[in-house]
């Protein structure tokens, strides 16, 4: 850190210098600007923020106050980044105050999206959901739009269930909306089958597992490839197991085992291959006790 500063000292003490004898506003402005990204660049990201909030303070209308007001966001961001979450609100604040003071300027959709994510990272469910929504709404051709309207729904999903199985079902059911919006309006967007599995796993716990069942296939079909094509292939194996139609079961653990070797699965999922075997092994048992008995 103190390397990283003194690589960056001369350009802070020659922006001190300067804003110490300028008498231009502009100049003095773009001086502590200068000062402030020095600040950052060289990791001292507290001092920069104090310094950017100089200019916003002293110099509100001059343009480099918009720049000083993103960067003061930035750098919170990345002090949350080194494990700091204490500096989330503020750093969903500066945002917020970015997009809302200037929601035309090109840089207002990215202050949208790490807005949304500090309320996400907060595990302030709804508005973090609201957020993402608005970056999706105002922002539809933004590379940033489809993963708005999954986390959005994601948001959704992961609220804390505050009331009865009515407010429950009411927010698999909201979710779901938003996952919908992300299928339909960019199909091939690579949050598609994060949405198809979320969906799927709405469905499942409204109890509509029927309709669960050819998402999953789905994934299998279109998105092997994926995080969820494995994770797919072995849930309908446990589907049919728990229904007890042991014939289709055992056909997509095989599935599972033929088509995703264990080398290619992510770390989360090494397991599954294992644990489909042993489950083969149990269906063989129940095969062949069903022989028996008939």
């Amino acid at each position: 850190a103190y390397f990283k500063l003194d690589k960056f000292q001369q350009s802070i003490d020659a922006a001190q210098q300067l804003i110490d004898l300028a008498v231009n506003t502009e100049s003095i402005a773009n001086a502590l600007f200068v000062q402030g990204n020095s600040l950052y660049k060289a990791g001292q990201f507290v001092p920069a923020i104090a310094t950017y909030n100089k200019i916003i303070e002293n110099y509100p209308q001059i343009a480099w106050a918009r720049n000083a007001q993103f960067q003061i966001g930035v750098a919170y961001n990345k002090l949350s980044a080194s494990g700091n979450i204490d500096v989330l609100p503020a750093m969903s604040k500066a945002f917020n105050t970015y997009y809302t003071r200037y929601p035309e300027d090109d840089r207002a959709v990215h202050a949208y999206y790490y807005d949304a994510w500090a309320h996400y990272r907060m595990g302030k469910w709804r508005d973090a959901s609201k957020v993402f929504e608005s970056l999706a709404n105002k922002f539809p051709r933004s590379r940033y739009a489809s993963e708005g309207l999954f986390r959005a729904g994601d948001a959704i999903f992961n609220l804390t269930n505050r009331g009865g199985s009515e407010d429950k079902n009411q927010r698999f059911i909201d979710a779901m909306v938003f996952y919908d919006r992300l299928i339909e309006r960019y199909p091939r967007s690579s949050h598609v089958d994060d949405a198809l599995y979320n969906k799927a796993w709405c469905l499942i716990n409204l109890d509509r597992n029927e309709e669960a069942v050819p998402i999953f296939e789905q994934i299998v079909a279109d998105h092997s490839d994926g995080t969820y094509g494995p994770r797919s292939q072995f849930t309908l194996g446990d589907y049919y197991y728990g229904l007890k139609d042991y014939e289709n079961a055992t056909r997509n653990y095989q599935n599972f085992l033929d088509r995703f070797p264990a080398d290619q699965l992510i770390a989360q999922d090494r397991a599954l291959p294992r644990k489909a075997r042993i489950l083969l092994g149990h269906l063989s048992e129940i095969d062949a006790y069903s022989l028996y008995s008939a």
